[in-house]
């Protein structure tokens, strides 16, 4: 069964921006802090020409996926470790509670001292702010494992290594995909924060330049090209969320 195209968002969208472009553009009122559309896509498409927007977005993504791959594969190794294991969920339970409420944006003095600015601290800031949110969704997500299939490991006798490849992960794999799906959001959103914040490139940093220098187009064509960027995430972990459900439907 096809499911229709959903153009509605699209077309409130189109009013809104249509709206916008009327009272800014069209009746040219002067504003310090926004530029109507068409002087926003001018200008997008001026830093593409220039290739200075292509730069800044590869040096957040860069961050953003590196701090993302690293901060979720520590995170869903641990819960995976102390969703199986009590004692382990026990002796982590109390740095978990303590640490996780830490605004992560907090860090960036430290890691500025740490590492310097660069890639390397707004990747570990990101790993800070990733890692707590995975441990806890795949403990719950290996908590909710049907008792039956681990039972059906004790009988076959599997190894730790074979139980979680065969049993636990293709049980829980569609909850790590929304979990990824909820980590990229966060990692994209402290990379530009570090960026406006602290750390002297990427998008972040080019958005803060623009708005100090009172260029609202190029302002908010760092910001298009923002939410752009996590469109694109969210699209992508979508997409891959399906291939999964697909897989356990096949499978089933």
């Amino acid at each position: 069964m096809r499911h229709s195209f959903n153009y509605r968002p699209f077309i409130v969208l189109a009013v809104l921006v249509g709206g916008w472009e009327w009272a800014l553009g069209v009746n040219h009122v002067e504003s310090d802090t926004l530029a109507p559309p068409s002087m926003v896509l001018a200008e997008l498409w001026r830093l593409i020409l220039n290739g200075k927007v292509l730069v800044a977005a590869k040096e957040t993504l860069t961050a953003t996926l590196l701090g993302l791959a690293l901060g979720s594969f520590l995170g869903t190794f641990i819960g995976l470790v102390s969703g199986l294991a009590r004692p382990v969920a026990l002796a982590i339970r109390g740095p978990v509670e303590v640490l996780r409420p830490l605004p992560a944006i907090a860090l960036v003095p430290l890691m500025t001292i740490t590492f310097g600015l660069g890639l390397a601290m707004e990747v570990y800031v990101i790993i800070f702010a990733v890692i707590w949110p995975c441990i806890i969704l795949t403990q719950s997500a290996v908590r909710a494992v049907d008792s039956r299939l681990l039972e059906v490991a004790d009988v076959l006798e599997l190894s730790w290594f074979a139980r979680v490849w065969k049993i636990v992960l293709p049980s829980v794999r569609p909850r790590l995909i929304v979990m990824l799906r909820f980590a990229a959001a966060i990692a994209l959103l402290i990379a530009v924060t570090v960026e406006l914040v602290s750390n002297p490139w990427g998008l972040g940093h080019r958005m803060m330049i623009a708005e100090e220098g009172f260029h609202p187009d190029r302002m908010l064509a760092y910001l298009v090209v923002i939410t752009f960027m996590g469109w694109c995430l969210n699209w992508a972990f979508m997409a891959l969320e399906r291939y999964a459900f697909t897989l356990r439907l096949n499978s089933n």
